[in-house]
């Protein structure tokens, strides 16, 4: 049964969007306050119905920790975010810039074929001597 201790706290870890270091140390409290309520692992139903979802229990924990920590976090998250997205627009404009240059600066072959001319001329004709 201690399966069913390590699914749920791994079901609420996915739900915390914290750094690694702060979100072991909640669920390390977590799983210390599970073990002290359980004494014997419960199954998950009971788990669910004592505890709650595992994205409420995520709340709660949010709630608990410092703020300014939390936000600082997510807003270094979306900066990282916005950069990778510059970045990519960036290079795909570099990319499609590029084709579009090879294309218009290729030079484009050109076939020639000499063909007889079916009117003789008059140099043709003075030498055969007529």
């Amino acid at each position: 049964m201690e399966n069913s201790y390590s699914s749920y706290i791994k079901q609420v870890e996915r739900a915390l969007s914290l750094p690694q270091s702060q979100k072991k140390e909640l669920l390390r409290g977590f799983q210390a306050e599970l073990k002290e309520k359980f004494p014997d692992p419960p199954s998950s139903e009971r788990l669910l119905n004592d505890m709650g979802q595992p994205e409420e229990v995520a709340s709660a924990l949010l709630e608990a920790i410092d703020t300014t920590e939390y936000i600082r976090f997510n807003s270094i998250r979306l900066r990282w975010f916005r950069i990778a997205i510059v970045t990519l627009v960036l290079l795909a404009i570099i990319f499609i810039g590029t084709i579009v240059y090879l294309d218009a600066s290729e030079v484009k072959r050109v076939d020639i074929n000499i063909v007889q001319d079916s009117i003789p001329t008059w140099y043709s004709i003075d030498t055969e001597g007529k």
